[in-house]
């Protein structure tokens, strides 16, 4: 019977040990910056974990809003590179940089990620990255950037 016991302990040890966090929504916000209203632009991408996308855009007295699904190739890109570099465990506080530019477009990206454990009761964590990085940051969040932007139909040239 101990022996029973201690298995099952060590398994359902084991079982919270191999739980991870598993991200859940990935979006990009594009923003002008500050120029002239006629020239004022923002856009949003959301892509979940399923492909399913959404896109908005807003400037110029345009709004505009469209759903989709991200191809695989661009979907796994995309993957790529939030393993790749860690996201769902990276520090965002880390990826800060000493050399604040002022004024321009920028983009960020939050990453929505869900607890594995549901026992834990807690709600999603959103990591919201700087919009400008350190200098080892800055082109692994321009790929994110790139690969995020590619899944956009009809943008293949990562801007």
């Amino acid at each position: 019977m101990k022996k029973l016991l201690l298995i099952l302990f060590i398994f359902s040890f084991s079982s919270f040990a191999l739980a991870k966090d598993k991200w859940t929504i990935i979006s990009l916000t594009y923003s002008s910056g500050p120029v002239s209203p006629q020239y004022q632009s923002t856009w949003t991408l959301t892509i979940d974990n399923e492909r399913n996308a959404t896109y908005t855009s807003k400037g110029a007295g345009t709004d505009t809003t469209y759903s989709f699904t991200v191809s695989k190739s661009k979907f796994n890109k995309l993957v790529s590179y939030i393993n790749k570099y860690k996201l769902i465990s990276a520090d965002p506080n880390s990826m800060k940089t000493d050399n604040m530019k002022i004024g321009g477009s920028s983009n960020t990206v939050i990453l929505t990620v869900q607890n594995a454990d549901p026992n834990t009761d807690q709600p999603p964590r959103k990591i919201e990255f700087p919009s400008q990085q350190n200098e080892e940051w800055t082109p692994k969040m321009n790929n994110v950037v790139k690969a995020l932007t590619n899944c956009i139909p009809g943008n293949n040239s990562g801007k």
